[in-house]
């Protein structure tokens, strides 16, 4: 019986195209915002800190005139209370998803 390779071929592959994609990418000198634009660069966001509180303070009921959306009571936040808090903080914006299509 002849002697039957382990290797992962097709993974040897991608390996080999990808290498290959990066020499190119660096042959053609492209800046980071060159990268940014193509989307070859991601950012990646800051870790985020814990606060002391919160305010409002989370409550076992929904509180929708804080802005909370939540049509349930919260299932167990007296028998797993929570140890650490993290805010966070959205906004609406406008954005497109290529120069082609319009703000959405």
């Amino acid at each position: 019986m002849p002697y039957a390779s382990k290797r992962n071929r097709s993974k040897e592959r991608e390996m080999e195209a990808a290498a290959s994609n990066r020499r190119k990418i660096i042959a053609t000198r492209l800046s980071g915002r060159d990268l940014m634009r193509m989307v070859l660069l991601i950012f990646i966001p800051p870790i985020a800190q814990p606060v002391a509180s919160l305010t409002p303070a989370p409550t076992v009921a929904p509180n929708p005139p804080s802005g909370e959306r939540r049509a349930r009571d919260h299932q167990a936040i007296t028998q797993l209370s929570p140890q650490k808090f993290y805010e966070f903080h959205q906004r609406e914006a406008l954005v497109s998803a290529h120069p082609e299509f319009p703000l959405q």
